[in-house]
């Protein structure tokens, strides 16, 4: 083999195998060549060298090796090489200084590699040398002096930047998440600077951006930038295999693809970098993967949340700050790693402004710019200011006899107190969850003003406690509020009638649906009384009541009902109303409960048209519809439509909802059943695990919500033929279920018995469970595995 053909050889095995720990790559030596032959002795000399080099100079996948001596000791006109600090791309760059008498001075030198020194090789280390002669910046490396060896070779004289990189230096002195980024801001502004000058650095990784003891970052290692201007220099070509030079665990899509390199490549591989800086873990981890699979994590795949990774580190430290980094850190990262180039900041600098504006409690970018966003990020700003000036608003609402606006006031209420549970810990440290709604409560039993504003407040925070799962508290709530309003209006009251919809909507939530339908009933009767020409409430309320009935099969009613609440809000709204979507998927679902799944599609996408209007693509309510437009591919066993759906909105949902959140464990729990019905159990496990843990932290283990995931996860174990964990499952979540999940889950027990050869208990429990299931959601996949497992259990045995 020529000396060239070896050298191709060798570049494409140290692309795939660089990043590989030790083990990792004697395993993928072991695997492509034969043991002491010249190539595999070759390529392993490279590997023993860059071990020896330690982390100066980190260096990219395209690089190659010769066998190099230690050049210390050699003049380079007058500079005298100390030791060498590492090796780079192109060269070895040394510890050097001044030894003409002239001054005393300590320098780095970079010195092309012997046998490197081909015409191509020459231009790119020139361009370096150019580039840094253009950068003239208070965090970046200057380039002092240059010149060419005797032997013929460039080299050029660096500042001696002595510090550690980045990640290590935040990691060794426990910096805190602002501190991080504080940090960072500095990096922000320096790539910003090259950007403006056409050069993008193509090489952003902790080891290229090292910090001096007094703080100041400083960027390093311009060997395979690119510069933007094609008429400032003579265009390079490049060396890798794939056209791209690069580093792989902080390269962009792009890079892997070979496709345009421009300034949006440097800001993904800032995101990168940020993520590490923060989380203290990669984004995409080889795990001993080859290149190629980072290569398709990196061009495919979403990393988890920083925030995720950080409490999944190693390191203490990373643990340590990884809740304080949900929300805005979350998405900012994230924007900045967008596959898309497009869909990334427009700069570094925009990247940077964003980064500000978290440090300064700002709206940022990153996140969709809502009304209530933006006033929680006031509210996070001026918390103690403006408390006095939000209970004044809140008490002025409560006085109105609206029904709609203190459904309004609820929602508010709602979104405050959850602001101040998920905000970053102030000077005096964290609140938790817990003292925010002591808080709560001690404004609840406060006396704001008269016993209808108490019943108000008692109202919000039996909505709080309902979202959260809490129900006992909920209840005490609710009918603390419902008992006030008795005492001052009597029972026909519209007041009243909002209180026993609220305790039905409570029910409905513990399973108790015959008691939520007779709250209901006799919240309509008032409200039809007060209101006998239609009403916005009126028409809230036969909604509500529709879609329980269609949960109990009482399916002709429940379709009667929603086309009345529909027919009432368009006439009294309009047409392209926000409340007439939600009748729309209301309706929706009841028809495509009665079968007819043609007209569901319609009503969604109708829906979805309507919600359009008035909101973004991505905002929580349109990911519903789609959400629900999924279900329906899925109940026509369309299920390559319905796939991509469900991916999206769990996508979308962890967007909107960084870290815990019941509507990310929704998403979870829907694709984990799809992915079962296709077969693919194994990944089903995956995401039905992290829906279990999610939900357990959301509202412990004995709880209706955490029993509706143990049920999904004990269908994929049955699926799996894992019949004895799917038992232990099903008997841990039915004491604990309710409603139709408890009917279900009687099915999968069923089906894991008669999986472990117990037919008679089986064909029970799957006889009972099918018979309400098929009357309740036919089309349903429950209902089908059910089916299909009361057929085999009816089976004669052979």
């Amino acid at each position: 083999m020529v000396r060239g053909e070896r050298w191709q050889v060798v570049k494409s095995l140290l692309n795939e195998s660089l990043e590989l720990s030790a083990e990792e790559r004697q395993a993928f030596l072991d695997e492509r060549l034969e043991p002491g032959s010249e190539l595999r002795q070759h390529v392993e000399s490279f590997f023993t060298a860059e071990d020896e080099a330690g982390a100066f100079l980190e260096t990219p996948a395209f690089c190659l090796h010769e066998e190099i001596p230690d050049e210390s000791g050699r003049m380079l006109g007058p500079y005298r090489l100390l030791r060498e600090l590492g090796r780079g791309g192109m060269g070895a760059v040394y510890l050097a200084e001044r030894a003409d008498g002239t001054f005393e001075q300590h320098v780095a030198v970079k010195l092309l590699k012997r046998g490197l020194d081909t015409d191509e090789i020459v231009r790119r280390f020139e361009a370096e040398r150019r580039i840094l002669a253009d950068l003239v910046h208070p965090n970046v490396a200057r380039l002092l002096d240059g010149g060419t060896s005797d032997d013929g070779r460039p080299y050029f004289v660096m500042e001696l930047v002595d510090g550690e990189p980045i990640t290590s230096w935040c990691s060794a002195r426990h910096l805190s998440p602002r501190q991080r980024v504080a940090l960072f801001r500095q990096i922000c502004s320096t790539v910003h600077y090259a950007h403006q000058r056409l050069v993008v650095h193509r090489d952003l990784k902790p080891a290229n951006i090292l910090v001096k003891a007094d703080g100041t970052p400083m960027l390093l290692d311009f060997g395979i930038a690119k510069l933007l201007d094609p008429s400032s220099h003579e265009p390079l070509t490049t060396t890798s295999s794939n056209g791209s030079p690069m580093t792989p665990h902080y390269a962009s899509p792009e890079q892997f693809k070979g496709e345009a390199i421009t300034t949006a490549t440097d800001v993904y591989g800032l995101g990168v970098l940020l993520y590490e800086v923060l989380s203290g873990c990669r984004p995409y981890p080889v795990n001993g993967h080859p290149s190629e699979e980072l290569a398709r994590a990196v061009c495919e795949d979403t990393p988890p949340r920083p925030s995720v990774a950080a409490r999944g580190s190693e390191t203490e430290d990373a643990k340590a700050i990884g809740q304080r980094l949900k929300g805005d850190l979350d998405n900012i990262v994230l924007k900045a790693m967008r596959k898309e180039p497009s869909a990334r900041y427009v700069s570094a600098e925009q990247l940077g402004e964003d980064l500000d504006r978290y440090l300064d409690g700002r709206p940022v970018l990153a996140r969709r710019p809502t009304f209530w966003y933006r006033a929680k990020k006031f509210t996070r700003r001026y918390p103690w200011q403006i408390a006095t000036v939000v209970m004044t608003v809140f008490a002025t609402l409560l006085q109105l006899q609206n029904l709609s606006l203190r459904q309004e006031f609820r929602a508010l209420s709602t979104t405050v107190i959850d602001d101040v549970m998920s905000r970053e810990p102030l000077e005096d440290g964290p609140i938790t969850p817990a003292e925010a709604l002591d808080r709560a409560e001690q404004l609840s039993q406060a006396s704001i003003g008269d016993p209808e504003t108490q019943a108000s407040l008692w109202d919000a925070l039996g909505g709080i406690y309902l979202d959260q799962g809490m129900y006992d508290r909920s209840r005490s709530y609710f009918e603390k509020s419902l008992s006030t309003r008795r005492k001052i209006f009597g029972d026909s009251h519209p007041l009243v009638a909002a209180s026993l919809l609220n305790i039905a909507n409570l029910e409905r939530s513990v399973g108790a649906d015959k008691a939520a339908e007779a709250q209901m009933r006799t919240a309509l009767h008032t409200l039809r009384q007060v209101y006998p020409n239609g009403h916005q409430d009126l028409a809230r309320g036969l909604n509500n009541l529709a879609s329980l009935l269609g949960t109990l099969g009482e399916r002709e009613e429940a379709e009667t009902l929603s086309r009345e609440s529909l027919e009432m809000t368009r006439r009294l709204l309009g047409q392209n109303h926000p409340d007439v979507s939600n009748r729309l998927n209301t309706l929706a679902k009841i028809v495509r409960d009665n079968g007819d799944l043609s007209t569901a599609v319609k009503l969604y996408e109708e829906c979805l048209e309507i919600r359009l209007l008035h909101e973004e693509p991505t905002s929580r309510r349109v990911v519903n519809v789609i959400n629900n437009l999924a279900g329906v591919y899925e109940e026509m066993t369309r299920n390559a439509d319905a796939l991509p759906l469900r991916e999206a909105v769990l996508a979308a949902r962890r967007d909107l909802f960084p870290g815990d959140h019941a509507s990310v464990v929704t998403a979870l729990n829907n694709l984990a059943l799809l992915l079962t019905d296709e077969g693919r159990t194994a990944k089903a496990r995956e995401l039905a695990e992290e829906a279990l843990a999610m939900q357990e932290r959301l509202t412990g283990k004995e709880n209706p919500r955490t029993a509706a995931i143990q049920r999904t996860l004990a269908v994929v174990n049955e699926r799996s033929g894992l019949y004895d964990e799917c038992e232990e499952l099903a008997l841990a979540a039915i004491p604990f279920a309710t409603g139709k999940t408890l009917t279900q889950l009687e099915g999968v027990l069923g089906g894991c018995l008669l999986g472990l050869g117990q037919r008679k208990e089986a064909t029970k429990r799957l006889a009972a469970s099918h018979a309400h299931l098929d009357k309740v959601a036919p089309l349903s996949r429950w209902t089908r595995w059910i089916a299909d497992w009361l057929e085999a259990a009816q089976r004669p045995s052979p």
